[in-house]
């Protein structure tokens, strides 16, 4: 069995490439890393990789700030759209899950993910429409049903779900 502990030798070679890199224009890291890296295609790759999460992480911060700065707190909302909200049923690093109540055209209770205040960075919002897409196209009895989705009042996409009771994971 391979040993899963990382190579000291190459971690140290990806923090140096990563700060040097980090250091340059964005527009002039790419060919930096391939060119630092030469044959090591793979070593390039995940420079590059962890500069995009670096990226990514940054906007999402600038997203949060700014939307702190505009006024919007990331208190709980009482209605989106024609859902109007119960209670909150879960949380994690992309978004919160509501119990939600829908009026019209039917009256039912469903579960409704919002993705958070701030978090609306292009990377974070595609893997949102991915997760949204793959679950409208799950057709199985464990996997709960998407009805809806669409955006907030605040700009926060969101779909809504069948609200399937039981255990948490």
């Amino acid at each position: 069995m391979k040993d899963p502990s990382p190579d000291p030798q190459r971690l140290a070679r990806v923090r140096e490439l990563l700060g040097r890199a980090d250091s340059l224009p964005p527009g002039e890291r790419e060919a930096f890393v391939r060119k630092a890296a030469g044959a090591d295609t793979k070593l390039a790759d995940e420079v590059l990789a962890l500069l995009g999460a670096q990226a990514d992480a940054v906007d999402v911060t600038i997203d949060v700030q700014q939307a702190a700065a505009a006024g919007l707190s990331p208190a709980e909302p009482s209605e989106i759209g024609p859902y109007r909200i119960l209670d909150t049923l879960g949380e994690g690093g992309m978004g919160t899950v509501y119990l939600a109540e829908q009026s019209a055209p039917v009256k039912r209770r469903v579960a409704l993910k919002l993705i958070k205040l701030g978090m609306d960075s292009k990377a974070v919002v595609a893997r949102f429409e991915q997760e949204r897409q793959a679950l409208a196209l799950m057709q199985h009895d464990g996997i709960a049903k998407v009805y809806d989705c669409g955006t907030s009042d605040r700009g926060q996409p969101f779909f809504v779900m069948e609200l399937v009771k039981g255990v948490p994971l």
